[in-house]
């Protein structure tokens, strides 16, 4: 038999920017903290943050830092790019201290991470971000081999840092409810998509909800909320569907896109026949 080859690559964990068990508060693991960099700054100037990275496991840890560029689709998968590719980033403003280090066990290693902001119109104009990633390099040294499957497995470890920049002043906050429309019925269920654009300047995280109401009988339904953030000039699909064993008949769906107290919700509202 062949022995196939196959690389895995977990990455990035955003939330608790660890390597470990998945616990809250694991007592083992790899931390790279903060697992989000802001810089809010206007053109011309410097901006510094300081990342620490803990080994707390057993053995001393090598790691390369690298920079990249990303995004989120329409439907909240995060895609990459080589760094400074994308007009809306902010990569190539980045200055690392170092870009490789290597942290004993029980140590934290910090890591200065230095923002030099253009001095011009078009950096001012909305949000730009980056990812900083920090990948750790041992394992790829020893691939562990899986008998029982005849594969090598190449294990890759990688934290994802996100790096935002809001200018300071100038910046517009706007979200609108671009489409909201039955895409699927089948005879187990009834889905319906709302599309949400972000027309702004600066990321927004919002919340988009849906009611229905039997027209004959008046009974409301509140579907589960989608929370999600949106970046600057970009879409976000939120799909809802309809829990099996509703009745059949005429309904109004009222759905809201809440983006915070300080901008307007947005509304849409149809009738739709579940059948």
């Amino acid at each position: 038999m062949k022995t196939l080859f196959f690389i895995f690559l977990c990455s990035p964990i955003y939330l608790l920017g660890q390597l470990g068990n998945g616990s809250a508060a694991p007592e083992k693991g790899i931390f790279a903290l903060p697992s989000v960099i802001e810089y809010k700054l206007n053109g011309g100037q410097i901006g510094t943050r300081t990342l620490k990275i803990t080994n707390k496991l057993s053995e001393t840890k090598q790691f390369k830092l690298y920079l990249g560029d990303w995004e989120r689709d329409s439907l909240g998968k995060h895609r990459y790019y080589a760094p400074g590719t994308k007009p809306f980033s902010c990569s190539d403003w980045i200055k690392l201290e170092k870009d490789f280090v290597e942290v004993k066990p029980g140590e934290t290693v910090p890591v200065v991470v230095t923002i030099v902001v253009p001095n011009d119109a078009e950096s001012m104009k909305q949000m730009k971000w980056g990812m900083l990633f920090v990948e750790m390099i041992n394992e790829m040294q020893m691939p562990k081999i899986d008998t029982t499957q005849k594969s090598i497995i190449n294990q890759l470890f990688r934290l994802g840092i996100h790096i935002y920049h809001t200018p300071l002043t100038g910046m517009k906050k706007e979200v609108k409810l671009e489409k909201f429309e039955e895409v699927a019925i089948t005879p187990d269920s009834s889905v319906y998509r709302v599309v949400s654009s972000n027309e702004g300047d600066i990321q927004v995280r919002c919340k988009s909800t849906l009611e229905i109401t039997n027209l004959s009988t008046g009974a409301k339904m509140k579907l589960v909320p989608q929370e999600f953030p949106i970046f600057p000039k970009q879409k976000r699909v939120s799909t809802f569907v309809l829990p099996v064993g509703i009745p059949k008949g005429r309904y109004s769906f009222l759905v809201l896109v809440d983006a915070g107290e300080d901008l307007p919700l947005e509304a849409a509202q149809k009738e739709f026949e579940i059948k």
